[in-house]
């Protein structure tokens, strides 16, 4: 499995492409929601991101995602995943089941993707600027909030 480290990079690199060109892992969902959803009572979230890029870069394919899900912001700014850590060549970038550590009730976690892609058969790496969280709830007794 691929270790590489998760990695700041600036916009891609691309011939063809004006100054300006920005291609960036952005819109990141938990459960179909965004901006830190608190209070879930899902065993397996679901992940998801999009891929956005500027007008003039064609031909973009994600080639492989890695999330990394940690008990500690701390944890995850070193790159750790304590919960789950799943480096996969996929396409997919939503609905993605969460596999790791069983989430205990009202526990927050933090979670971040990278993702390598494909531009004109070159193959290139970016990973998401944010560091979403999410704070898990205690189900209720029908298994419904």
């Amino acid at each position: 499995m691929d270790r590489r480290p998760f990695q700041r990079s600036g916009p891609p690199p691309h011939g063809g492409a004006g100054r300006g060109s920005s291609l960036e892992v952005r819109s990141l969902s938990i459960e179909g929601l965004r901006d830190n959803p608190l209070g879930l009572d899902v065993k397996n979230p679901s992940f998801g991101w999009q891929l956005v890029a500027s007008d003039d870069v064609f031909n973009v394919k994600q080639t492989r995602y890695h999330i990394l899900v940690a008990s500690s912001k701390e944890l995850l700014d070193a790159d750790k995943g304590d919960m789950w850590d799943a480096d996969v060549a996929s396409e997919q970038s939503q609905w993605i089941k969460y596999q790791g550590k069983e989430l205990k009730p009202n526990t927050q976690y933090f979670w971040k993707v990278k993702v390598d892609y494909t531009i004109d058969n070159g193959q290139l790496t970016i990973d998401n600027s944010h560091r979403p969280q999410v704070q898990t709830k205690s189900p209720s007794p029908s298994g419904r909030a």
